[in-house]
């Protein structure tokens, strides 16, 4: 589908200067369609930061999935921030898994801050 889109996608990014992907991987969407996007900016000179969240490392098939998207925007993001649900999840206790999707949430809008705030500092 991204890929039929590709001209759409391509006058989304018109005007960027800078990207920020974020997106779980281990499915389609994620896996399938945030390399391309990634590329697209790439290709237009876009500086591009993407934010994964990595599946538990219990679902086989979507590490591999992963795995595999992971290498792709390697390769066409400037920036690639991998977390892991596994990871993020332990030392979190018998707190419920809303409660901890929603720290995970407000993790990666940290970090993105971050990125945003050191890009804002670079430019002046």
């Amino acid at each position: 589908m991204a890929l039929r889109q590709r001209e759409s996608l391509k006058a989304l990014l018109t005007g960027a200067d800078m990207v920020v992907l974020v997106a779980g991987l281990g499915g389609g969407a994620g896996s399938g369609v945030t390399p391309i996007i990634a590329r697209l900016a790439h290709n237009a000179g876009i500086f591009t930061v993407a934010t994964t969240v990595m599946p538990f490392s219990y679902e086989i098939v979507r590490c591999q999935t992963a795995r595999t998207a992971i290498k792709y925007l390697r390769c066409e993001a400037d920036l690639v921030m991998e977390i892991g649900n596994e990871d993020w999840s332990q030392g979190r206790g018998d707190m419920p898994v809303a409660d901890v999707l929603a720290s995970l949430d407000r993790h990666i809008g940290e970090r993105i801050r971050g990125v945003l705030d050191n890009a804002n500092q670079l430019r002046v």
